[in-house]
């Protein structure tokens, strides 16, 4: 086998005995050699290849004079004279050893995969195209603890390292909503008992122990106090790190999603029984912007009740009764409310609100005409 066609390719491999010459479309590949000229970068290889590649390819004899490559390395420029060992065959059934080029190659890549693979395409190179031979490192013991340690992953998930970065991760977040639910709790506590959240010493550090610290504002002195008795909140507010959520933009962030989870429980109520009336007034806040309070007075499906419950202010600029009956529908439907369902209006007795032409009343009713 020694003195074969320079036009013809030797596949090796460990996986037959039998030596064979094998032919695919009109390149021999009893000497495997993977190049341009071979390998059509724009297809894949037929079936029938496929099977020649991977059962009919040449091994060489177990007395093979494998040939001798010359090696120099270090700074001593030692010379190494090194070549193919016939074992590494034996021990590795995927590779295949080319004799006009004394390397090796997969013989699985090559047949499988064209020029390129991978994320964006990557250009395929040692193996596949390239040959390897690199005779220094035993290529037995480099494949097989790759193969090794994917297949210890594979086995034990949780030794991966991914896997550890993906359960840490999901640890901190656990811990992280569970402080956060103290603190949550500490706001709607100062919403239940209409108690301000903040005052004039409301930031920094909340030092838990510290007796010499004045008395700050009401949501602050709640979480100092239920800390002293909840070791876990302690840890969390004495830790190192900026991000505690007891901010004022995160106060509000809360306030914010526990009137969007009343909100959405009044529409539903008001959605399923299917009559309501809507109550409003127009006021100015300390700040002097005029605010539209809105309720709504329905009847209860599960208690059988007459129900009136807020719903929510909203600043307007418009102080007409149009501007105004506008501004009542529009956030109805914002919210959720079916308009369909309305069916009576409660204001006070103000022009702008009540009056008979042109107040609020009227123009909801021109919109509405099954309104009393």
């Amino acid at each position: 086998m020694n003195s074969l066609n320079a036009t013809q390719t030797v596949i090796s491999s460990s996986s037959s005995s039998l030596q064979s010459t094998v032919f695919v479309s009109d390149t021999p590949i009893t000497q495997f050699t993977p190049s341009t000229t071979d390998i059509n970068p724009n297809r894949r290889n037929r079936r029938s290849e496929i099977e020649e590649i991977l059962s009919k390819i040449w091994v060489p004899e177990i007395n093979y004079n494998f040939p001798i490559k010359i090696s120099v390395i270090g700074k001593q420029q030692k010379v190494l004279k090194l070549k193919f060992q016939y074992k590494w065959l034996i021990n590795s059934p995927w590779l295949a050893y080319s004799e006009v080029n004394n390397g090796v190659y997969c013989k699985y890549c090559f047949a499988f995969t064209k020029n390129e693979a991978g994320v964006n395409n990557q250009k395929l190179g040692v193996f596949v195209l390239k040959k390897y031979d690199d005779w220094k490192h035993n290529i037995t013991k480099r494949v097989l603890l790759d193969a090794d340690n994917f297949l210890n992953m594979l086995n034990n998930p949780t030794r991966a390292i991914d896997k550890i970065i993906d359960n840490e991760k999901n640890k901190q977040i656990l811990q992280n909503r569970k402080n956060i639910i103290s603190i949550i709790e500490a706001v709607i506590l100062c919403g239940r008992q209409n108690l301000a959240l903040r005052g004039h010493r409301d930031s920094g550090k909340i030092e838990i122990n510290d007796l010499k610290v004045m008395n700050e504002d009401n949501f602050r002195e709640i979480l100092r106090y239920r800390a002293q008795g909840d070791i876990e909140m302690k840890t969390y507010l004495e830790s190192s790190g900026k991000m505690k959520y007891t901010s004022h933009r995160s106060q509000n962030n809360m306030i914010d999603g526990c009137n969007k989870i009343l909100l959405d429980k009044v529409v539903f109520r008001v959605n399923t029984a299917k009559c309501f009336s809507i109550l409003a007034d127009e006021t100015a806040d300390i700040s002097g912007v005029e605010q539209v309070s809105l309720c709504v007075k329905y009847i209860n499906s599960n208690t059988l009740k007459l129900t009136e419950e807020f719903l929510q202010f909203v600043p307007t600029n418009a102080m007409t009764g149009k501007g105004i009956a506008n501004l009542i529908l529009e956030n109805l439907k914002q919210f959720g409310i079916n308009t369909q369902y309305l069916r009576g209006q409660g204001y006070d007795g103000a022009a702008a609100m009540a009056g008979k032409f042109n107040g609020v009343q009227a123009h909801i009713k021109e919109i509405h005409p099954n309104l009393p």
